[in-house]
């Protein structure tokens, strides 16, 4: 009987390394938002060609499934836009589809590959859907899922839309 616990024991602490390890995904030990200097904010533009909702190798977070769009810039090239966990943007991905134009603010990180960007700000049509605050803090990062004043709506920070 010991000798079954030992193994459930040592498979448990397996599980729950490669569980934590698996989330740090770039290996970050730290979010930009607590980071001294901040990445530089870039403005692009560009279609959707898809929009991915699921597992995310960079990934700094604790969620498992991350929305992305992948977004054909007007001089051809590809950007993977890494929007946020999956469960904290459901109405936004509900405004979202491809052959959609978009601008977008967005950084990176050295850790990200070429080509990737963590979106800020997106802007569909005359609305500015706000993901990170000036600091780049996630609006989902305030411990009620971004909804803000307004119901998460408006100037006050958290995603939706921006008035």
């Amino acid at each position: 009987m010991r000798h079954i616990l030992q193994i459930v024991l040592v498979v448990a602490i397996g599980l729950l390394g490669t569980t934590a390890t698996a989330q740090r995904g770039t290996g970050a030990d730290q979010g930009v938002a607590q980071q001294v200097t901040s990445p530089s904010v870039v403005t692009k533009s560009g279609k959707i060609e898809k929009l991915e909702t699921g597992p995310c190798e960079n990934t700094t977070g604790r969620s498992i499934s991350g929305v992305h769009l992948l977004i054909q810039e007007p001089n051809g090239d590809g950007i993977n836009l890494h929007l946020g966990p999956a469960e904290a943007l459901n109405t936004v991905v509900d405004q979202l589809a491809p052959g959609q134009s978009l601008t977008f603010e967005a950084f990176r990180t050295d850790r990200l590959p070429t080509g990737h960007f963590i979106a800020k700000t997106l802007m569909l049509n005359d609305e500015v859907i706000r993901l990170r605050d000036d600091n780049l803090r996630p609006s989902w990062a305030n411990g009620d899922r971004g909804r803000g004043p307004g119901g998460g709506r408006g100037p006050g920070g958290g995603w939706g839309p921006c008035r």
